[in-house]
């Protein structure tokens, strides 16, 4: 991995009302932040995250209590894992 920062976002009982933009941002570099919107779907056994550019990358919300978010600021350019 190139030079960048790691970052983690948990929502415990991930319901609809969490769905939203999410933004991260390093102190170093206060003009590149992270934002990412997270989706989820009412009456489906999935929250879809997705980022502009990035992959789509799926959860289990009806057996999970935790949801996890690693986003990861590289040098080049913003990539969400």
């Amino acid at each position: 991995m190139e030079e960048g920062a790691n970052s983690t976002l948990s929502i415990a009982k991930v319901g609809p009302l969490d769905s939203g933009n999410y933004t991260c941002q390093l102190t170093t570099m206060p003009d590149q932040p992270a934002t990412i919107h997270v989706h989820v779907l009412n009456g489906e056994s999935l929250a879809e995250l997705h980022h502009s550019g990035a992959r789509l990358v799926r959860a289990d919300a009806a057996s999970s209590s935790l949801f996890f978010l690693a986003a990861v600021l590289a040098r080049s350019g913003q990539v969400l894992r």
